[in-house]
């Protein structure tokens, strides 16, 4: 989790272990919490992960600061679990078999740190407004809207490269460029962008989240369009990164963005 205080940065980074056949692993967990903020052995339950690594996300944002909550590791290793929960947990009969009640909200206790989010901000806020979402995948270098058909989307600051091909635009060039000040600009960055502008997501079509089912509607999309593939480790692995980005318009400007990346 990273979050905006004042004119710092803070950032706090979890580790989680995922279940595993092989024989049982040495594991030294002092010096695994040295390095990590929090730690949660294989047999850790999504309510006590997002308990102590991402609740304070939601009064952070609530009190008007930006937010980003991501997981990565590699292919197989539980980071859809650990943000969304496992495949089809938000198909229609979903809450017909609950076993968890949370912030007042009976849930299935196998839901993970993202639908939790929604549901402690809509609880927390007590805002009639509820919460707008937006939910992007990023596939093969391009931009694609999954609340609106997966349309392809432009992002502001990317630009067109000398020379594309199939799987996008790449600039092609042995000499390092850099923006007026001096910074480093990466290869497949070929537009400056500015203070004002940064990178951001021009089109996307939003969706106001109010309650447990319009939470249901919206996960059902956001898992029926992205791009996914069956190999040895997982029989639906996700092949995309997913960005879901969050406001408040009523209680802040202040945004909130929850990313699986791709293993």
């Amino acid at each position: 989790m990273a979050r905006a205080n004042d004119n710092r940065i803070a950032i706090s980074t979890s580790l989680r272990l995922k279940p595993t056949d092989s024989t049982k692993l040495e594991i030294n967990k002092e010096a695994l919490l040295a390095s990590f903020s929090h730690f949660f052995p294989s047999n850790q339950g999504q309510s006590k992960c997002y308990q102590d690594a991402c609740a304070e996300t939601v009064h952070e944002f609530l009190n008007g600061r930006n937010c980003t909550l991501f997981v990565y590791g590699q292919t197989g290793s539980g980071k859809t679990h650990t943000l969304f929960g496992p495949p089809n947990s938000f198909n229609t009969g979903s809450l017909e078999h609950v076993d968890e009640v949370f912030q007042g909200v009976s849930i299935p206790n196998s839901w993970g740190s993202f639908p939790r989010i929604i549901l402690h901000l809509l609880h927390a806020s007590k805002s009639s407004g509820g919460v707008t979402a937006s939910a992007v995948e990023i596939y093969m270098d391009n931009c694609y809207d999954l609340m609106g058909e997966k349309q392809k989307i432009a992002v502001a600051g990317y630009g067109r490269s000398s020379k594309t091909s199939g799987r996008g635009s790449f600039l092609e060039t042995c000499k390092a460029r850099r923006d007026k000040s001096g910074k480093w600009i990466p290869p497949r960055t070929t537009v400056e962008k500015t203070r004002e502008e940064g990178y951001q997501l021009t089109g996307a079509k939003t969706i106001v989240l109010m309650d447990v089912h319009s939470l249901l509607d919206f996960m059902r999309i956001v898992e029926a369009t992205r791009t996914s593939k069956s190999h040895n480790l997982n029989a639906r692995s996700s092949r995309s990164h997913c960005v879901i980005t969050l406001s408040m318009p009523s209680i802040s400007n202040a945004r909130c963005m929850c990313v699986d990346l791709a293993g």
